[in-house]
């Protein structure tokens, strides 16, 4: 009888060196596939900034979420799981990666957790997820996301965020349809940080790949100074045809100067210590 194939689903967190992972793993494809493990496509769009399979994650919540902007056609979207799973069945690898920072923190609900499983099954599904300190996590993924269009202040979005900013639930949450075992959590600090690589392709896949066989892809995900939040609040609630150009020439314009953060952009002391206090780690990894 033939071996069951492993997939191992990288499913983030956001701003845990996800898109470097993505980029790294995808380019280094061929050495990848000589160790046994196949970058999965399928799920994937040209308009994504990465090569992540963020349409997975996507075609669960865009029901419930229609508000939510994506470039794919809804066919696309459709389709994302069915073309995927073919291709993890026909690819020459005993093992493949899929991987999209959506699932950690945007599918959430139970039936979208038993969705994948469901899609999994005939497979040695492994969920790998990347935490980190919840305070830093905020304010990192809200100054992405002004960089991104958002709008409204750090309060504004630690509205929608405290809920998700609880790493015991979401481990639970996967834990609960998965099983304890196959959910593996790792951790983002100013120490992995420095071996990113090393540290995921060991821990996560053991003995299968060299760290010194992949060549890591220099890419640019830097989140805008919190200085700036202020006024690239302004330019996106203008919206101007030509945001992208406006955003890169306040930044060019501040560059180096050393300005005071702007108060509606970062987190205050007390609002980090609730959070850290707040924020439960699996027992695994220690924060």
């Amino acid at each position: 009888m033939r071996a069951r194939k492993t997939v191992f689903l990288h499913i983030g967190l956001p701003k845990t060196g996800t898109g470097f992972l993505q980029h790294t793993l995808h380019e280094n494809h061929d050495a990848m596939a000589a160790a046994g493990l196949w970058c999965v496509r399928a799920g994937g769009h040209p308009s994504f900034t990465d090569p992540g399979n963020h349409l997975l994650a996507i075609r669960l919540f865009k029901r419930r979420r229609p508000d939510f902007q994506c470039a794919a056609s809804a066919a696309e979207i459709r389709s994302a799981w069915r073309l995927a799973i073919e291709e993890i069945r026909t690819c020459p690898c005993p093992s493949a990666f899929p991987c999209s920072e959506l699932f950690a923190l945007d599918v959430y609900k139970h039936k979208e957790i038993v969705a994948i499983r469901r899609y999994l099954r005939g497979f040695d599904a492994r969920i790998v997820v990347v935490l980190r300190d919840p305070a830093d996590f905020a304010h990192s993924v809200y100054m992405q996301r002004l960089r991104d269009g958002y709008c409204g202040t750090m309060r504004d979005y630690m509205a929608f965020l405290w809920p998700h900013l609880d790493w015991g639930i979401l481990i639970e949450r996967w834990s609960a349809v998965f099983g304890a075992h196959p959910i593996l959590p790792l951790i983002y600090n100013r120490h992995t940080r420095k071996y990113l690589l090393a540290y995921f392709v060991t821990s996560a896949f053991p003995g299968m790949i060299a760290p010194e066989a992949l060549s890591p892809t220099r890419i640019d995900t830097s989140s805008i100074p919190a200085s700036l939040a202020a006024r690239v609040r302004e330019i996106n609630l203008r919206d101007p045809p030509d945001r992208e150009q406006a955003l890169q020439m306040l930044i060019a314009s501040e560059r180096g100067r050393d300005l005071p953060a702007d108060p509606e952009s970062i987190l205050s002391e007390d609002t980090a210590r609730q959070l850290r206090q707040h924020c439960r780690w699996p027992p695994q990894i220690a924060p």
